[in-house]
């Protein structure tokens, strides 16, 4: 779509890169996790199983981009 009447677009496009030595925070929410937890048993407050499970999870999300 060269020349196209919605090239002037494209000066709004940022680039989305991140410092290489910056921190990233994300925070991933889901729905009825009291049902998750329910089901695997943890124990409250801090089940270590589920404390485990939660610090993986970055790096596995890490490994699916």
């Amino acid at each position: 779509m060269a020349n196209s009447k919605y090239d002037y677009v494209k000066k709004f496009e940022n680039d989305d890169r991140l410092p290489p030595s910056s921190w990233i925070v994300v925070r991933i929410d889901g729905r009825h996790f009291h049902l998750f937890s329910a089901e695997h048993a943890f124990a409250k407050p801090n089940d270590e199983n589920a404390l485990n499970l939660m610090n993986s999870c970055p790096d596995f999300a890490r490994t699916i981009s």
